[in-house]
């Protein structure tokens, strides 16, 4: 023992599976760390560690591998080695932040408290709300989940658990009801969670649905992290809400003269008339977006929003996707009508207006005027629209049609199509459909229509073999 000791009979350094057989004296360990220390400590191959002259115990440790972590090695009565008690990650967590925290925890030790029994505490004190922002750090992220996946998670846990919205009928519901974010995670019963589901229910059925198989994840990840037994919110499904897929969508007729009030191209330079949608006080690049999604089908924000000019060849008369919601590295066809679209798109970004910009948005082919603006949720960090609500509810009143969900572009595409086509497979093949009896769905919406089709083919097959009959 009296190897391990320093001038003033301390232990030389924590004992951990890492520690070098030979520690280091304390002595000579203690340095005044600062930022740039920490990350230019060098790999060696074996496990060492820095100590700080600021606080005692508090040291950075490297592993072998190189990995960097910040600790804090303190005695405890009974126990005849240091004990060390983690702090964070060197990569994730600044110098400053760690000092502190051994601070703190210095300060919890010098009053009797043990840090792995507060560590326990804690864990069984954690709020929803901080499980969640745990499992935001920790599981939902690339490439387990789609970006998309990830913005769904977090807006809609912002708005329906924590009344962060816009929708001020969304914001007094949230407030009238108990705040489960706020509320420790192992207190939170099954009666809790249906009071939440018939809360979001009052406003969206599916909704509701989405937002608990949601919390269903982030419990099950609590459960792997051992800080709950079992999952409040593993509701059975006969006390949710009925799925209904609304499979509603514009019929042939009002979608031609829809495609025309959206697209509105002059003539003699064949470039976007900007004029014709000042004169009918219309967004011009809301309406092009619109009339994009009738035209190709694509799926409105991944697929739509979001396409650079890059993504488009003129030559080929393509389109390419490097990921879709169901595919990797995609080229689909484009059609002359959204072609013509696309040139004059293009042929307006060299004129003034909303296509016209120097800056990232002069790659996007829907690109937001909203930018770069401060408003109070922060700075619009997307450089092509992100909504549309308004021009779309325009659409269907100009139309007197039902509300529709913009998503039900996709329905109108498809279902139109297959009309047309009556090609199952070469609609599979335009949507994106991994299997066939997705796309068949279609040919069920269209009802009626399908069995005129199937009559009428009978009627041909029939009618021939009984004028040769009668002749014969």
């Amino acid at each position: 023992m009296e190897n391990d000791k320093t001038e003033n009979g301390s232990l030389a350094d924590a004992r951990s599976p890492e520690a070098p057989r030979n520690p280091i004296k304390q002595k000579e360990t203690r340095i005044p760390l600062t930022q740039e220390i920490v990350r230019t400590l060098p790999v060696t191959g074996k496990p060492y560690s820095k100590g700080d002259s600021y606080v005692v115990g508090f040291r950075v440790y490297v592993s072998k591998e190189g990995y960097k972590s910040y600790s804090l090695s303190y005695r405890k009565k009974g126990y005849p080695h240091p004990l060390r008690s983690y702090i964070g990650s060197a990569q994730s967590m600044s110098l400053k932040t760690a000092r502190l925290k051994a601070k703190k925890l210095s300060v919890q030790i010098s009053e009797g408290k043990d840090p792995q029994t507060l560590k326990k505490l804690a864990k069984e004190g954690m709020t929803l709300g901080e499980v969640k922002d745990l499992f935001f750090a920790k599981e939902l992220k690339k490439p387990a989940y789609q970006p998309s996946t990830i913005r769904n998670y977090r807006s809609g846990f912002k708005c329906w658990l924590e009344g962060d919205t816009t929708d001020q009928s969304i914001v007094a519901l949230v407030r009238n009801n108990p705040k489960l974010v706020d509320k420790p995670l192992v207190t939170i019963t099954d009666e809790d969670a249906e009071a939440l589901l018939q809360m979001i229910g009052e406003k969206s059925e599916a909704m509701a649905n989405k937002i608990i198989r949601q919390l269903k994840k982030v419990c099950n990840f609590a459960i792997r992290k051992k800080l709950i037994k079992t999952n409040p919110f593993k509701i059975p499904k006969d006390k949710m809400f009925r799925d209904k897929e609304d499979n509603r969508y514009i019929r042939p007729k009002h979608l031609e003269l829809i495609k025309s009030w959206l697209i509105k191209i002059d003539k003699r330079s064949g470039a976007l008339n900007l004029n014709a949608y000042r004169e009918e006080e219309l967004n011009p690049v809301s309406c092009c977006l619109i009339a994009f999604w009738f035209l190709t089908g694509r799926r409105n924000w991944s697929e739509g929003a979001s396409i650079i000019w890059d993504q488009i060849s003129f030559q080929d008369k393509t389109i390419w996707y490097a990921k879709t919601k169901t595919k990797d590295s995609v080229t689909y066809k484009l059609g002359p009508r959204v072609l013509k679209l696309l040139k004059a798109i293009r042929k307006a970004g060299l004129l003034e207006g909303p296509f016209n910009y120097s800056d990232i948005r002069k790659d996007c082919v829907f690109p937001s005027p909203k930018f770069g603006q401060i408003t109070k949720r922060g700075k619009n960090k997307s450089p092509h629209v992100t909504d549309c609500r308004n021009t779309w509810k325009r659409m269907l009143k100009q139309f007197n049609l039902d509300y529709l969900p913009m998503k039900n572009q996709r329905h109108s595409y498809l279902t139109n199509g297959l009309h047309k086509t009556g090609n199952v497979y070469l609609m599979m093949k335009l949507a994106g459909h991994l299997r066939v009896t997705t796309t068949q769905r279609y040919a069920q919406m269209l009802g009626e229509d399908v069995t005129r089709a199937l009559e009428h083919i009978d009627k041909e097959e029939v009618e021939p073999k009984l004028l040769e009959l009668k002749k014969a």
